[in-house]
C-alpha cells in the first residue's frame, strides 16, 4: 500500500497519533440474522473512532429463502423491506425484483427491471425509493456494462427511467450520501479496471464526475457510508487476485484517504455500516 493509515475520530478530524483498525469477532460473539443484516445496511449512527468487522452481537437464523436462485444480484433495504433484484441463475441473467419482509418471513415479486442486470454497482434507497445504476447486460454476443439508472417507487411499484450515467459503468458499488447518488465504476466494457466515482442529484437529475479513488478497487468492491464519509474496501481484478484495500472519500474536500488495510482481502463480499462501524 505504501500510504500511512489514519484514524478518523468522532468529529471526522484525522487523528495523528493513532491508526485505523479492522477488528475480527470474540469467539463469544456471533452475527445477527442475516435479513436483520442487510436491513440494516443503511443506518449510520455513532463515531468513526474505529472500522470494525463482526463485532455485533447476537445469532444467525435461516429465514425463507429467495423463490429463486440469484448471485451477483443488487440489494438494499427500504422502508424496513430488503429487496433483491436481478443477477444470474447459472443460464441467464434477470431483471427480477423480490421483496422480503422480516415481519412475515416471507417473500413477494414485484415489478421487474426494465432489464436484465447482472455484476452491477448495487442498489440503493434514496429519498424512498430505490435505485440502480449500470451493470453487466446481456448482449448477443457477449455482456457488456451499461450506463442506465433505474429508479424504483415501491408505492406504484414502477420503475422509472433517470438520467443515464456519462460512462458505461459495472462491478463498483454504490451508496446514499447527502441525499444524493455516488456510484464507483470499476468496469466500463474496456480492458483493465477503473477507479470512477460519479454523483447524481436527484433534484436535477444530472450527473458530475468527483475525484477517482487512489487505487483501483476492481470487481466487487465492498462501500458504506459512515458521518457524511463513503468508504470503499476490497475488489479482485481478472485473474482473481483480491485486496483487502481500504479508501475513504470526502465529499466536502472531492478527495481520497488510505486507510489501514483489511486483515484478509476480499471481494464481491456483502457489507453493511451499523452502529458507525463498516
Amino acid at each position: 500500500m505504501g500510504r500511512r493509515a489514519r484514524l478518523l475520530n468522532s468529529n471526522d478530524e484525522p487523528a495523528k497519533s493513532a491508526q485505523s483498525r479492522w477488528f475480527g469477532p470474540p469467539a463469544a460473539l456471533g452475527l445477527f440474522l442475516a435479513a436483520s443484516f442487510a436491513l440494516a445496511a443503511a443506518v449510520n449512527t455513532g463515531g468513526v473512532a474505529a472500522l470494525g468487522v463482526g463485532v455485533i452481537e447476537g445469532t444467525w437464523a435461516s429465514g425463507a429463502p429467495l423463490p429463486v436462485v440469484r448471485f451477483a444480484s443488487a440489494s438494499a433495504s427500504l422502508n424496513g423491506v430488503l429487496y433483491v433484484g436481478g443477477g444470474h441463475d447459472g443460464n441467464t441473467f434477470s431483471g427480477d425484483l423480490y421483496a422480503y419482509d422480516p415481519a412475515t418471513d416471507s417473500w413477494t415479486a414485484r415489478a421487474a427491471m426494465p432489464g436484465p442486470r447482472y455484476s452491477g454497482n448495487g442498489a440503493v434507497a434514496l429519498n424512498g425509493k430505490l435505485y440502480v445504476a449500470g451493470g453487466w447486460t446481456a448482449y448477443p454476443y457477449a455482456p457488456l456494462p451499461n450506463s442506465n439508472l433505474w429508479e424504483y417507487d415501491p408505492a406504484a411499484n414502477t420503475w422509472t427511467e433517470k438520467a443515464s450515467m456519462p460512462i458505461l459503468s459495472a462491478c463498483g458499488a454504490s451508496a446514499a450520501l447527502n441525499g444524493k447518488l455516488y456510484v464507483t465504476t470499476a468496469c466500463d466494457g474496456y480492458s483493465g479496471y477503473r477507479n470512477y466515482l460519479h454523483v447524481w442529484d436527484p433534484a436535477n437529475n444530472t450527473w458530475t464526475q468527483l475525484a477517482g479513488s487512489v487505487d483501483a478497487h476492481a470487481w466487487g468492491p465492498a462501500a458504506g457510508v459512515i458521518n457524511g464519509k463513503l468508504y470503499l474496501a476490497g475488489g479482485a481484478d481478472y485473474s482473481g487476485a483480491t485486496s483487502g484495500l481500504l479508501e475513504v472519500y470526502d465529499p466536502s474536500s472531492n478527495s481520497w484517504t488510505t486507510l489501514a488495510p483489511m486483515p484478509t482481502p476480499r471481494a464481491v463480499a456483502a457489507s453493511a455500516v451499523v452502529n458507525g462501524k463498516l
